[in-house]
């Protein structure tokens, strides 16, 4: 099934101008549970307002709460990326899907935005960063066949973590004048201190078995590789006061033994487009434009044609 999770919709310019806080129905008749976001434009501008929905009502995403979201460490690029900031900061919001292209932006958005929430006035005290392996059956999630300890056998899982700690840093220092042995010095002593400071630890799907977490806010990351039990083990370990922020996409599914049709992220995406009543707050961002690179984009491009 494709989802239509942001929906772009054209509307008069007498309704353009008195979107928000109206009731979606008002606005679109066919407004379904899965429409979770709007792109509003008119034909008389080539103005458009992004808007997410909340209880039915239409919440444009006006000025001075953009300005407000991109106080953080790494600005929103794009309206999708600004969608997905104001989601994550939503105090009222407990889990957040973001199903993205490769090079989106997907975990890097998502760690700058749990960085600001524990770094503010907020109730979280750390992020728990949680890769999903390749091979995220316990049978097969083997690291023993890997030299070094457990720690080095581990850390190949957690490259998306620390390069996008690495880019918070640089980006703090992308006006400096120092040489590069130094700029790597003072990148270094930034990380280790962010991740003191915001409490950041980072697991695999296997290491969460027999845990539970409190005030935290989780990334699960690359859950496309997630299997249905074991997307059920990793949202079963959050405990009070907590919020998941989910990633990944059903293009990039590097586990042979998952496809789109069975794994944990499909079934996820179901839930959402429809109503439950499970008292979780819940909210979908897709992120569909590559920013990392245009290999990365024609990559995106290329291969999902083939599939």
């Amino acid at each position: 099934v494709d989802y239509e999770f942001t929906k772009t919709l054209e509307v008069s310019e007498g309704t353009f101008r008195t979107l928000h806080n109206r009731n979606i129905y008002e606005v679109d008749p066919d407004h379904l549970i899965e429409h979770y976001n709007y792109k509003f434009t008119t034909p008389t501008s080539a103005q458009v307002k992004i808007a997410s929905i909340n209880n039915a009502t239409i919440n444009i995403l006006g000025k001075d709460t953009e300005q407000e979201l991109r106080r953080q460490d790494v600005n929103p690029s794009n309206a999708d990326q600004l969608l997905l900031s104001r989601a994550i900061q939503d105090p009222t919001m407990d889990l957040i899907v973001c199903e993205a292209l490769a090079g989106s932006g997907k975990t890097l958005v998502s760690l700058s935005n749990a960085i600001r929430l524990v770094k503010s006035n907020s109730p979280y005290t750390s992020i728990m960063y949680v890769r999903v392996s390749v091979n995220d059956v316990e049978a097969v999630e083997e690291v023993g066949f890997l030299p070094g300890t457990a720690e080095e056998k581990n850390a190949i899982y957690f490259h998306p973590l620390y390069d996008s700690l690495d880019f918070i840093i640089r980006n703090r220092f992308k006006n400096s004048k120092m040489k590069a042995g130094e700029l790597d010095e003072k990148v270094e002593e930034g990380v280790e201190k962010l991740i003191a400071d915001c409490n950041i630890s980072a697991a695999t799907g296997l290491g969460m078995r027999g845990r539970t977490f409190q005030d935290t806010i989780f990334i699960f990351d690359e859950i496309g590789n997630a299997s249905k039990p074991s997307l059920q083990k990793l949202l079963t370990r959050v405990g009070k006061n907590c919020k998941v922020i989910l990633v990944g996409s059903n293009n990039q599914i590097d586990n042979p033994n998952m496809t789109k049709f069975t794994n944990g992220l499909s079934v996820l995406l179901k839930d959402c487009a429809t109503e439950t009543g499970s008292g979780i707050n819940k909210h979908v961002v897709p992120l569909q434009r590559v920013v990392r690179s245009d290999f990365a984009e024609y990559a995106e491009k290329l291969f999902t044609k083939e599939g």
